[in-house]
């Protein structure tokens, strides 16, 4: 069985189309809203940066403390391939009793980004935050308290409404979000009291300043959630067969799933925080164009995640029919699509790369020290496709624990080192440590290549199923 599996060749074009089309069109409305949750981010800081450098700092400075909490959102994560599975063997039912499940999962989850939230502006004077900044921190960190909650449950309410195939109510509500939130963001920072006497009550709103775009975040999060879960409402199911009550059982099978994956999106994160305490003592010039070609990198990168989310669904729902030609097919499909894309996209980025870089400054310096990074960005935006698709299409398998060890090694073991010596030992400053994050990337691509390669070969057990054995 394996032998004939290993050896059969390449799928008709048909059946690459048959693939193809869903994949994209499922990735194209998740992508559309990861780019939104990065131009809200964008709004933010472009707002709050006239206000001054001690607001600037302290809203990315909160923003960062709060983006701690991935691993606890990556728990969450554990509910996707158990979701799609189950649409993928036509349980609708059971992904709606699922859903319920991540929704019970979130209190506990909502409860402990709360104390995080509380607790770590106490730790920041202690590490060297000046206390203007600290202090400022602390009430950003306040004022996104109301979100969290929304947070957490846009988070499960996406997996189910992406794994049931209608995404495009994510396009709507992050749409609504932004809208929201740039409306909000003048008002709470700069405060009313330039505004016509037509607005009455809204005049009297006082400046806020970086608290004032933290509380715009939040509100921005609960419109979101009320669009999404209305959404939810909307969909079919069969309503007579699905419990609401929590199963701790299955709370802890998508725990267990998922903690490998809030784990290596906290590796990720940890990667480009080490990378950017690195730049910023190579020198201010070299600092700012490392946020430039990772602006550009993060902007790009939205498609790459709508590509991987896509690909985890599709992944899934093989698995959850049992379908061992289509497993193989479906992640194929993601990764060759993937490289495709992204070498696309990645060429305009290494030609035009000056252009680019004056779109955001107009200092020569930093202009001239964009140039190599978004080279080499070009390149990263590649393997780091491929890393994330890698990843996604294991997770929908649902061998989570599987992305762990290629991460670590690939971006710990092998891709941070290198750049810290290139930068700093050998002198080759941002352009080496952007080859150190690079190679460590390429090598993890590979390896998540190698493990989803591996992982298809043999009978097919869903997560529920090898859960009871």
């Amino acid at each position: 069985m394996t032998a004939s599996r290993t050896s059969n060749p390449a799928p008709p074009s048909g059946q690459i189309r048959t693939e193809l089309l869903p994949l994209l069109r499922l990735a194209g409305p998740l992508a559309a809203n990861q780019a939104g949750i990065v131009i809200m981010s964008l709004v933010d800081i472009a707002i709050v940066g006239r206000v001054g450098p001690v607001a600037l700092g302290a809203i990315g400075l909160a923003n960062n403390v709060y983006s701690l909490g991935i691993i606890a959102i990556g728990l969450m994560a554990g509910f996707e391939p158990l979701i799609a599975q189950a649409i993928g063997a036509g349980h609708e039912a059971r992904a709606r009793h699922l859903l319920w499940q991540g929704i019970w999962a979130g209190v506990p989850i909502t409860l402990l980004l709360s104390l995080l939230l509380i607790a770590a502006p106490s730790a920041l004077e202690p590490l060297g935050v000046a206390h203007e900044i600290a202090d400022t921190v602390r009430w950003c960190l306040i004022a996104r308290m109301p979100g969290l909650p929304a947070t957490v449950l846009i988070a499960i309410a996406s997996i189910y409404l992406q794994a049931v195939g209608k995404p495009n109510s994510l396009v709507f509500s992050i749409i609504a979000a932004n809208i929201l939130n740039l409306l909000a963001d003048l008002l709470l920072v700069f405060g009313g009291g330039s505004l016509p006497r037509w607005t009455h009550f809204l005049r009297s709103v006082p400046a806020l300043g970086a608290p004032g775009s933290a509380l715009a975040t939040s509100l921005s999060l609960l419109l979101q959630l009320a669009i999404i879960l209305c959404a939810v409402s909307r969909v079919s199911a069969v309503q007579s067969d699905v419990s609401r009550r929590p199963n701790f059982d299955e709370i802890r099978i998508a725990v267990r799933v998922g903690t490998p994956i809030g784990i290596n999106r906290c590796a990720d994160v940890g990667v480009l925080l080490v990378a950017g305490i690195v730049g910023g003592r190579i020198g201010s010039v070299d600092l700012a164009a490392h946020q430039i070609a990772m602006t550009l990198v993060n902007i790009i990168y939205t498609i790459a995640i709508g590509l991987a989310g896509a690909g985890a669904v599709r992944v899934a729902y093989a698995v959850g029919a049992r379908d061992e030609k289509r497993l193989g097919l479906a992640g194929r499909v993601a990764f060759f699509s993937t490289l495709a894309i992204m070498l696309v996209l990645a060429l305009p980025v290494l030609t035009l790369r000056t252009h680019i870089a004056s779109l955001f400054t107009d200092r020569r310096s930093i202009i001239d020290a964009c140039g190599p990074l978004i080279a080499w960005a070009s390149l990263y935006l590649v393997v780091q496709g491929l890393k994330v698709v890698g990843g996604a299409v294991i997770r929908g398998v649902g061998n989570t624990r599987a992305i762990l060890l290629p991460t670590l090694v690939g971006q710990y073991g092998v891709g941070l080192p290198i750049a810290i010596a290139l930068a700093l030992v050998i002198g080759d400053g941002m352009p080496g440590l952007w080859a150190g994050l690079t190679l460590g990337s390429s090598c993890t691509a590979i390896a998540l290549v190698l493990v989803f390669r591996r992982l298809i070969v043999g009978s097919i057990v869903p997560l529920e199923a090898r859960a009871q054995r």
